[in-house]
């Protein structure tokens, strides 16, 4: 196989993806603040575009680990690093630019966020001016997240990975969001007449 990093553009639009869902789902879409989270180490993480590094949110129940409180750019740098450890091997020089991907070698500085699309329908976080809308529809972010794991999943560590425990979640979440998902039944227990 032959892996590349994928752009910034394109881990930007996973990001958004989280934050906002797909534009034809009913499950994030219907809410005015996202809750994307996955399971990652024992420990939750929740994605919020207003988190600084290091919040962190008491568990409900005593005893069990907080939920790490995400935020966009470090969520993006966490996506990065994986893709760069898929891509880097033992014999290619991370610092010597040549990894395959884009031009800019933008992996070697710091991953900041920016909305891959901006609307005026919703807000990115409540009391922030910035707005944010939902990139593109299921499908072509069931794509995105397909593209992202080939490129990223060329290490033994990636299936342990919170890139990986990301992507399954928001795999899940596209499949959930889908219209008639609640109303569909839960197990089949008879043939249909013919």
């Amino acid at each position: 196989m032959s892996a590349y990093i994928v752009s910034k553009a394109h881990i930007d639009f996973l990001v958004q993806a989280a934050l906002a869902g797909p534009s034809d789902g009913v499950g994030w879409s219907t809410r005015a603040e996202a809750q994307f989270s996955w399971h990652h180490d024992d420990r939750w993480h929740r994605l919020d575009a207003s988190a600084d590094v290091g919040d962190e949110q008491p568990a409900a129940i005593p005893g069990l680990n907080s939920i790490e409180i995400v935020g966009p750019s470090v969520l993006g740098q966490r996506l990065l690093d994986e893709c760069v450890a898929s891509v880097h091997h033992p014999d290619t020089d991370p610092d010597d630019g040549d990894l395959p991907g884009p031009t800019n070698a933008y992996y070697k500085g710091p991953y900041v966020w920016r909305p891959y699309v901006v609307s005026e329908t919703r807000l990115i976080a409540p009391g922030r001016p910035r707005v944010i809308g939902p990139p593109a529809p299921t499908v072509v972010i069931a794509k995105q997240i397909a593209n992202y794991e080939y490129q990223s999943c060329e290490h033994d560590c990636w299936q342990s990975s919170e890139a990986h425990a990301f992507c399954r979640a928001l795999a899940e979440g596209l499949l959930r969001s889908l219209p008639g998902w609640e109303g569909a039944p839960w197990g089949i227990d008879e043939r249909p007449v013919a």
